[in-house]
């Protein structure tokens, strides 16, 4: 609801937050909203990006990993 976002950006958090807090295929109304702004190539990179983020919270989240701090040099 921030006036910070554009409609645009809108759309991709609304839908990101579907995906995250119902991951199941009921993806409406936010699906359909987000098709209004982005291509179908943009939906993909943009469906696996917010799977990408799940999927590393999901893994680092299961194993007690903290990332916050300063990471160490390699």
């Amino acid at each position: 609801d921030s006036p910070l976002f554009n409609d645009t950006e809108r759309a991709a958090l609304a839908y990101a937050e579907r995906l995250t807090r119902t991951p199941t295929n009921d993806i409406e109304p936010e699906a359909s909203l987000a098709k209004k702004h982005f291509d179908d190539e943009q939906m993909v990179d943009l469906t696996a990006l917010i799977a990408l983020a799940n999927l590393t919270n999901r893994l680092t989240d299961g194993l007690g990993i903290d990332f916050e701090g300063t990471p160490e040099p390699l």
